[in-house]
């Protein structure tokens, strides 16, 4: 194993062990759910910024988010469901499945470990999800500070299970 790979696994193990879970109890209350897709062949954190921005340092992304999972697209692609419709997904992407609470503003990101607890890539966004609704946020990673994310809802139409955009969305800043 490449010293690289060693230290990226040491600081997601710390890092994962040591962010608030992201477990909201939703009982009685207007919810959605959420399937949060990477196709990074390291590993990438989704998860629930505090503050609606993005921190630039591994430090940072512990203290200001919550972690939804960690997402990795290498050899057998993580995928966590919940029971939400799937459209087609590229067979070499991860995901993770959770539910959110509806009718407010959200902010949703992911990151990628660089070195010295620098993000290598780090995006995120806001929305108010629909209650009832299921949304799926991708997040593209091309190289080095190179990646995107974007969201879609997911409809049913008859047979077919459809992407379609979301008109009010913010991309979230750097904190």
């Amino acid at each position: 194993m490449k010293i690289r790979s060693v230290l990226s696994f040491i600081i997601a193990i710390t890092i994962s062990g040591c962010t608030t879970p992201y477990k909201p109890d939703l009982t009685g209350q207007p919810h959605a759910n959420v399937r949060m897709v990477s196709n990074l062949h390291r590993i990438a954190w989704a998860a629930v910024l505090k503050e609606s921005c993005i921190p630039q340092t591994t430090f940072g992304w512990e203290s200001s988010t919550q972690m939804i999972g960690v997402v990795t697209a290498k050899n057998e692609p993580k995928r966590e469901s919940i029971g939400m419709p799937l459209p087609t997904i590229p067979s070499d992407a991860a995901f993770i499945e959770t539910t959110i609470p509806a009718g407010k503003p959200i902010a949703l990101g992911f990151s990628t470990i660089g070195i010295f607890h620098s993000m290598a890539c780090g995006t995120g966004l806001i929305f108010t999800p629909e209650d009832g609704a299921d949304y799926q946020v991708t997040y593209q990673h091309k190289s080095g500070f190179d990646c995107s994310i974007d969201i879609q809802a997911i409809k049913r139409n008859e047979a077919d299970i459809l992407l379609q955009p979301i008109p009010e969305v913010m991309l979230a800043s750097k904190c």
